[in-house]
């Protein structure tokens, strides 16, 4: 147990190494950084770069340790798990300077809220605000216009109210606070819905709560983990409720981030395997829920539809696609074809009983994804606790620990064609483990489905 101490201790001293270099930031770099009340690192050259590498040396540090842990996972406590991950969070918190602007844009979103005006519109804002004119320089004025579910906005609008005495940096660390909090929620919730299995239930909650670039993710801000939460939340009432209740639970996610409604849709379809009456409640549920948060999330589909469809610009970065994007047509082709083999080879493992095929579609989904930004990542190490040890799920986590790449092309600079090229094949590598032997994973899955 004392050797979990190395991850918090890798990200004191990344955060140490940051702080020194820090030291030799040109000038602008300087202006730049006290101009921000969080400072987030954009487009700055070669110094990005070295900060760059200071966090990727640090992860890669913890995640040697991490990679340890989910070894030897059956030796640890709950509480050791627990413990280590706040305090690696808490040290992750001593980074002086980050790679995401995503927290500025959600208390931008708070804030129209709390002003009664509506975030999914596209809207120039007025200056004179203190949180807007935070955001002006992340984001522009108009900003984006929210992609995120209606309980998120809620949960924004009463952040940025109860922090507002404190200036926009305590308004924009309530968010951070949030995430942070929600992971360690995750991580406790993982260890329930092994239903009692202490061994499986501390190796799903190592998986979550002490993976390096989650807890960077987390330290970021970012709201993955509250939906994350959510769907975690929904395999503890299968547990408990059965599957009706918990696909409705499910479906809920999406309040928050879209993708969470995915679960649902999962559970139901495991259920269908375990008794026409299982099946139902299932299908029920997850129809329910569904239908409650498409009427909730009106608002977010006439911002997607009027606002958002249309203006997105293709430019894959550190992925699968990236590997082809001098051929646009070509890459999406490719992703397409084989999404689609996985998928295919997913459902077949499940028809044999083995869980690992959920990580294979879990897998064709990720292929998906031009742009795969690190707090993805905790979506695929979820899916990957049905089938820890199978093919699929250990390319999953893999991948996920190599999302930090995606951050370069942000931090630094624009890449040419060939490093952006070169980028993107390294964070592919892990696709390679896919042609090793097969290995049985019918009996491994940290979470049952249903």
């Amino acid at each position: 147990m004392r050797a979990l101490a190395v991850i918090p201790l890798a990200f004191v001293a990344g955060a140490i190494a940051s702080r020194i270099a820090l030291r030799w930031a040109p000038a602008a770099i300087h202006a730049s950084i006290l101009s921000q009340p969080l400072p987030v690192a954009t487009d700055w050259g070669a110094f990005g770069a070295v900060l760059w590498c200071v966090a990727a040396v640090t992860l890669a540090i913890a995640a040697g340790t991490y990679v340890a842990a989910l070894r030897g996972a059956p030796g640890l406590s709950i509480a050791a798990v627990l413990a280590s991950g706040a305090a690696a969070l808490c040290a992750a918190w001593l980074f002086p300077v980050w790679f995401s602007s995503d927290v500025y844009a959600y208390a931008t979103y708070g804030e129209l809220a709390r002003l009664g005006a509506n975030p999914y519109a596209h809207q120039v804002l007025p200056h004179g605000n203190a949180v807007f004119e935070a955001a002006f320089p992340q984001w522009g004025n108009p900003p984006p216009v929210c992609v995120y579910g209606p309980l998120f906005v809620e949960i924004a609008r009463v952040l940025v109210q109860i922090a507002a005495p404190l200036g926009v940096r305590a308004q924009l660390d309530a968010f951070r606070l949030l995430a942070s909090v929600s992971l360690l929620a995750c991580t406790g919730l993982a260890y329930l819905a092994a239903g009692g299995d202490r061994p499986r239930g501390v190796a799903a909650a190592v998986a979550i709560g002490l993976n390096p670039v989650l807890i960077w993710t987390a330290a970021e801000g970012h709201n993955d983990a509250v939906m994350m939460a959510i769907v975690l939340a929904s395999f503890v009432a299968l547990r408990r409720y059965g599957p009706g209740v918990a696909a409705f639970v499910a479906a809920l996610a999406a309040l928050v981030k879209i993708p969470g409604a995915i679960a649902a849709v999962g559970i139901a379809i495991a259920a269908s395997g375990g008794g026409r009456k299982r099946a139902i409640a299932a299908w029920l549920g997850a129809l329910a829920g569904l239908f409650f948060a498409s009427v909730m999330l009106r608002p977010w589909a006439d911002g997607i539809v009027h606002q958002i469809a249309g203006r997105g610009h293709y430019d894959p970065q550190a992925s699968f696609q990236g590997i082809f994007a001098f051929r646009p047509e070509l890459a999406i082709s490719l992703a397409a074809l084989a999404a689609a083999a996985c998928a295919a080879y997913g459902a077949l493992m499940l028809r044999k009983g083995e869980p690992d095929g959920w990580c294979a579609l879990a897998l064709g989904a990720w292929l998906l994804i031009p742009n795969p930004y690190p707090w993805y990542g905790l979506w695929v190490v979820a899916a990957a606790l049905l089938a820890p040890r199978g093919r699929f799920s250990q390319t999953l986590m893999l991948l996920a620990l190599l999302t930090p790449l995606r951050y370069l092309p942000d931090v630094a600079a624009t890449l040419g064609p060939v490093s952006s090229a070169a980028l993107a094949v390294l964070a592919s590598l892990p696709l390679l483990r896919l042609f090793r032997p097969r290995a049985t994973s019918a009996d491994s899955a940290i979470i049952s489905a249903p």
